[in-house]
Parts: structure tokens; sequence; C-alpha cells
């Protein structure tokens, strides 16, 4: 048995029958009942569909089976508007409804529609992953960097304290090494002075002697 060929003209053929019959059963199932009847998935479907198309330019078409066509009175049930109350309540509760589903039914399993906002999302995530791998890495670098240079730091800090007292250890030498110097020269100069005090003594009890030798020699000849 061959299949129909499934195109977007036997799915739209297929929409309007399913659409028309739903709408008639439904206007008589509500003027019989008088209240709201439990649907099933498919019926439910149906009616937020129909909901959704209600006061849209959208025409349900003629209803053909078995090649004949629809009554009147289904015509009639299928193409009368929804104008009361209830109708009213009961497209807005049924569009809420249809939005609430299609948002849940979007979050839960996308469609394939949205495969490319996927992997856009999906590559815009990948490269906030790789950015901040990328930051991670650099903060670390610095990281490190910083730390070496505070060592250096530190190190540099050590030396000049290291210097400072080697420089202040040299000066007090070199004052130590004046003082010396001044007590050297002032001893030296004060055995010098004893030196020459010496020697004039020495000269001087010298000339006292020949003094002395010359006037006992004048003495006895006179």
């Amino acid at each position: 048995m061959l299949k129909k060929p499934f195109t977007s003209r036997s799915v739209r053929d297929r929409f309007d029958l399913l659409i028309t019959r739903y709408a008639a059963n439904d206007r008589r199932n509500q003027k019989k009942s008088g209240t709201e009847e439990e649907y099933s998935e498919r019926d439910q479907l149906l009616q937020d569909i129909l909901c959704l198309i209600d006061g849209t330019s959208y025409k349900i078409k003629r209803l053909r089976k078995d090649g004949g066509s629809a009554s009147r009175k289904d015509l009639a049930a299928a193409s009368q508007p929804m104008n009361n109350t209830a109708a009213r309540k009961k497209t807005a509760a049924a569009r809420d409804l249809y939005m609430e589903r299609y948002a849940a039914a979007y979050r839960d399993t996308p469609p394939e529609s949205a495969g490319i906002d996927l992997d856009m999302a999906g590559k815009r995530k990948s490269d906030q992953n790789t950015d901040y791998d990328f930051m991670l890495k650099r903060m670390r670098h610095e990281m490190i960097m910083k730390e070496k240079e505070c060592e250096v730091e530190l190190r540099r800090l050590a030396f000049e304290e290291s210097k400072l007292q080697w420089e202040k250890e040299l000066k007090i030498m070199e004052h130590e090494e004046r003082i010396l110097e001044r007590r050297e020269r002032a001893e030296e100069k004060e055995e010098e002075r004893r030196h020459r005090a010496e020697e004039q003594r020495r000269a001087d009890a010298r000339d006292n002697a020949l003094i002395q030798l010359v006037q006992t020699l004048t003495a006895k000849i006179n």
C-alpha cells in the first residue's frame, strides 16, 4: 500500500480537517452539557489551537467526509464566534495554558530550531571558560611575578640594611683610627720634646763644665 507523500499541503489539509471536526464537536458538546468537558491530550491541544486562532484571519474550511460535505449545522457550529463571557475566559485560560506548556517544553526539550542558539550559547560558554582560564593563568602569573618582585625587594632591603650597618661600622673604625693617629702623633711630639729637653740639658752641662774648667785655669795662671 502506497503512502501519500508528506507535503506542507497535506499537513495543512490534515490540520484543517482536525480543527473543523473538533470545533463542530466542541460546540455541540457545550450546547448539550452547558459546562466544560474533560479533554484528552489531543483534544486539549486542538482546543488550545482553536483558542489561539479565534479572532484571526484563519477560516475553517468545509468538512469533507467520504466525498460529501459537512452539514450546515456542523459548519455553523464550527464557524460560530466565541463571544460569550465563559468562552472568552476559556480562551484566555487555554492561551495561558498553551504558552506555559510551550515554555515548559522549550525548557525541558529544546526543539531543533533552537540548535543554533544552543550552539552559540555553548560557544559563548566555551569562550567564557577560555577567557576565565586565560584570566586565571594571567592572575597566577602576575602573583608569581609579584612574589618574585617582593623577594627581590626584600633582598635589596636586607642588602641596604647590611650596607648601612657596614658603613656605620666603617665610620666607627675610621673615627677610632683617627683618634689613635692623633694619640700617636701626640705621643711622638711628647717624646721628641723630652728628647730635645734631654739634649739641651746635656749641652748646658757641657757648657757649664767647660766654663768651670776655664775659670779654674785662669785662676791658676793669675
